[in-house]
């Protein structure tokens, strides 16, 4: 980042958390912005935390007696925090498993966070149409695999999700209503599980949910593929595969609208 022209870092006035003298910088990035990973990606589609001129903004707070991070900050493109990281108790034994990582290990309090949580009522969807669909294969839940290029129906929508996803498990009983209501016209509704390896523990989660459409999983590759940052995310894929529709977070009137304009 410090060799990137485009990376803007500025110093700004110290700070003190938690009785911690620290320093404090402003990093903007444009087109690109920093994800939940860590990982700088491609973000051009990411109309919550850009703002109007494709930048993205964050806060960096380092703590002076040791240099290490204390706190991590992004923000909105209405310039308010919507992810706050603070950083304690390091261990710098070289022992790690990455296992440790997994969300189902953390606090069940902690509330993860979906684009559905921000103001997304003023989020406006921009559709891709003509951009092509990368073919993908996924196991279902049901059994079997489901391949992109070899379904038949008119319009295929795919919904992004997780287990705990506050956004996509509000979403449900739309979904489900818009299955029944358009799978006559044309429409397929598989739902995307992309945060784990294998089905452990979905039977009894989409079973608990209510989830009535089709759920594959194992989609970690397909998610990069498809430049997924944020859950729900929504694409609609037509019979000649191509992207008509994306977006990140669910606006029911808005998504509606999407299929009945690709299914006439």
């Amino acid at each position: 980042m410090l060799r990137d022209t485009s990376f803007v870092i500025n110093r700004q006035s110290d700070t003190i958390i938690n009785k911690t003298q620290c320093y404090q910088y402003t990093i903007s990035l444009h087109n690109q912005e920093i994800g939940f990973d860590g990982k700088l990606t491609d973000s051009y589609n990411s109309f919550f935390t850009r703002d109007n001129n494709g930048d993205f903004h964050y806060r960096l707070i380092i703590e002076k007696k040791n240099s290490l991070p204390k706190q991590f900050i992004a923000y909105s493109y209405k310039k308010t925090p919507y992810r706050i990281v603070t950083y304690s108790n390091y261990n710098f034994s070289p022992k790690f498993d990455v296992s440790d990582l997994n969300y189902t290990k953390r606090d069940p309090n902690f509330v993860k966070i979906s684009l559905i949580d921000l103001e997304i009522g003023t989020q406006k969807s921009v559709p891709t149409i003509s951009t092509n669909a990368k073919d993908w294969s996924l196991p279902s839940m049901v059994g079997g695999s489901i391949q992109l290029s070899k379904l038949n129906s008119k319009l295929i929508l795919l919904e992004f999700w997780f287990p705990g996803c506050k956004g996509c498990a509000a979403a449900i009983p739309d979904l489900n209503a818009i299955q029944k209501k358009y799978k006559g016209k044309g429409l397929q509704v598989f739902g995307i599980e992309f945060t784990k390896e294998d089905s452990t523990g979905l039977s009894a989660y989409i079973s608990k949910k209510k989830i009535e459409f089709p759920t594959l999983y194992s989609a970690k590759e397909m998610a990069r593929d498809y430049k997924v940052s944020v859950a729900p995310t929504f694409f609609l894929i037509n019979n000649q595969g191509k992207v008509v529709y994306k977006r990140g977070g669910f606006i029911r009137e808005d998504l509606i609208n999407a299929i009945e304009q690709n299914l006439k």
